[in-house]
């Protein structure tokens, strides 16, 4: 049996509810966590092709399949299940820079609400109380714990591929309520786990894909690329998380902005924001989604997180491709289907060029270390 003990931390508050929906330490997201990355790591080997490696993830981390369950021959252990250190009384509600959501420059919001609405509530001037967290406490920055992952004597093969989801997870991985927007963003204090994705690293050039090819799926399954290189911007580097998210906020702004010039024709009808996530706020509501039963959920390609450079953090943003699922393509109009699949590749590449040119942006791409 193979073992690894790593001190974990997060390097941003993280949202992770436990029954009682209060931030706490959980082992099952993690296992969770590292089997996402797992998929991206192996993707290649298996030629992308999604049933192979659900069946090879079955065999590894177990599965539920009434005729056919199999037991996880891998184990996460975390040393305390404690609650989280962040209550309500010490967030620091004053000290993030507002982001500018409206075209008149009048409507403002605090950073840390636009990127966690939910898990934070705004001010009720009516009922005179303040910002504050939906379900304290949340898990802070300074809190360490120690995780423990073990897994039966395999192959070699299937060793590496753990310990590269593993460097994968610790690269780019978040957890809790809106990790796509860097809250939780999970840190391994551990030598032989790079912070940053690093250029020449050989797991690195096989977990990039060029992003146009990557649309012929709709699972996650690489990173993109284009012709410059990785679809990975990095922000300059800056002292806490505050000015992390605050930084990470306005750029989440612009590129909303971007994908908002792309629409069908109006209200209610699909548009370029969509391709970022649903909900995507009222004013995008579609027509035939709102009409459901149950509302359908799209969670982001484009995702955010804090990774550590020396001393210091940087925000990263990083593009997951796959196209817009089927299943939800399938409940659009005809003509909204149409005008999706003559856009779709243009919007993202709009995305990608705002990022590119972003002044709050450094070159992206792998990081020498």
């Amino acid at each position: 049996m193979e073992k690894m003990e790593i001190p974990v931390r997060f390097l941003t508050p993280a949202f992770l509810g436990d029954a009682e929906q209060q931030g706490a330490w959980r082992s099952p997201p993690f296992k969770a966590l590292l089997r996402q990355w797992w998929r991206v790591a192996v993707a290649k080997s298996f030629n992308y092709d999604h049933a192979e490696i659900m069946e090879k993830e079955g065999l590894l981390f177990g599965h539920a399949n009434s005729r056919s369950a199999t037991k996880s021959q891998l184990k996460i252990r975390l040393s305390d299940w404690k609650l989280g250190d962040l209550p309500n009384n010490t967030w620091p509600r004053k000290d993030f820079e507002q982001v500018i959501t409206g075209k008149d420059g009048k409507n403002r919001v605090d950073s840390d609400l636009y990127l966690g609405y939910g898990p934070i509530i705004p001010q009720n001037k009516k009922l005179n109380t303040p910002k504050s967290l939906k379900n304290p406490p949340a898990i802070g920055t300074e809190q360490i714990n120690k995780l423990t992952i073990f897994w039966e004597n395999s192959s070699s093969s299937e060793s590496a591929s753990v310990k590269d989801a593993l460097l994968l997870t610790q690269w780019f991985g978040t957890l809790g309520s809106r990790g796509r927007n860097g809250w939780g963003s999970l840190f391994f204090s551990n030598d032989e786990i790079p912070s940053m994705p690093q250029n020449g690293h050989k797991l690195f050039g096989n977990v990039l894909r060029n992003w146009q090819e990557c649309m012929a799926n709709e699972w996650p399954h690489a990173i993109g690329k284009d012709k410059s290189g990785p679809l990975i911007w990095l922000t300059e580097p800056l002292q806490d998380w505050r000015k992390i998210m605050s930084r990470l906020a306005v750029i989440k702004v612009d590129v909303r902005r971007a994908a908002k010039k792309f629409r069908f024709t109006g209200l209610g009808q699909i548009g370029g924001i969509h391709l970022l996530g649903y909900p995507a706020g009222k004013d995008w509501e579609l027509k035939e989604f709102k009409s459901l039963q149950t509302e359908p959920r799209l969670a982001s390609q484009l995702r955010f997180k804090a990774v550590r450079d020396g001393e210091m953090l940087r925000g990263m943003i990083f593009h997951v491709p796959a196209c817009f699922p089927d299943s939800l393509f399938k409940k659009l109009a005809p003509p909204q289907q149409k005008w999706l699949k003559e856009h779709e590749l243009e919007i993202w590449s709009a995305v990608h060029r705002t990022l590119d040119t972003h002044t709050k942006l450094q070159k992206r791409g792998g990081v020498k270390q």
